[in-house]
């Protein structure tokens, strides 16, 4: 279960960086942007953008929950707890996917905002390992810097459940509540980035 748990986010999170970065600059090089631009606000795009994108996310993951589902079904270790795990990808999928159009709505180059988009989640999947490294035999200066880089990156370790998953434990509803609610801040705050930056660019 572990091993599916990050193959599952892997997959999920590859399908997802390069569907949403190759259209926004596919209908750049297309021209369609400015048809839709014509239409709407650069406000409305953005926001019709993520919203889209997460939907898609969530139909993926619903799709995906119940094969699996039905795979385990069928060997006779289904466990309801799973999706609480696939709600947790979810989460840690909506920060990438409001990252990935900051990333595209700031650079010219495609590759460029793929490639940021990937070290952002790797740095947010291994700071919380870094930042314990830096604790026992860091500098003060360099604690900080850490400290200061765990708080400004997302904190998917405390988003992440599968470990619980596993065990077949299921979080309290306090947990789920903090978690839903830190990553709805976060991609309040994302979201903010992405229309300043989209609405200084000229197409």
């Amino acid at each position: 279960m572990p091993v599916f748990f990050v193959l599952f986010l892997l997959t999920a999170f590859t399908l997802i960086i390069f569907s949403i970065i190759l259209s926004f600059y596919r209908e750049k090089e297309n021209r369609i942007l400015e048809v839709y631009l014509s239409n709407f606000k650069k406000s409305a795009y953005i926001s019709g953008k993520l919203s889209g994108y997460f939907a898609i996310c969530l139909f993926y993951l619903f799709l995906s929950g119940i094969i699996y589902s039905a795979i385990l079904y069928f060997f006779g270790v289904f466990t309801p707890v799973i999706w609480a795990g696939l709600f947790s990808i979810f989460l840690k999928l909506s920060i990438i996917i409001s990252f990935c159009l900051i990333f595209s709505s700031l650079f010219s180059s495609s590759l460029l905002a793929l490639l940021c988009s990937i070290f952002i989640y790797a740095a947010s999947e291994v700071a919380p390992q870094a930042v314990k490294i830096v604790s026992i035999s860091g500098s003060k200066l360099q604690k900080i810097i850490a400290g200061a880089l765990y708080c400004l990156l997302p904190n998917m370790d405390k988003i992440d459940i599968k470990y619980s998953v596993i065990y077949g434990k299921l979080p309290s509803l306090a947990f789920f509540t903090s978690i839903t609610f830190y990553t709805f801040i976060y991609i309040l705050f994302l979201w903010i980035v992405a229309i300043l930056i989209f609405q200084r660019k000229e197409y």
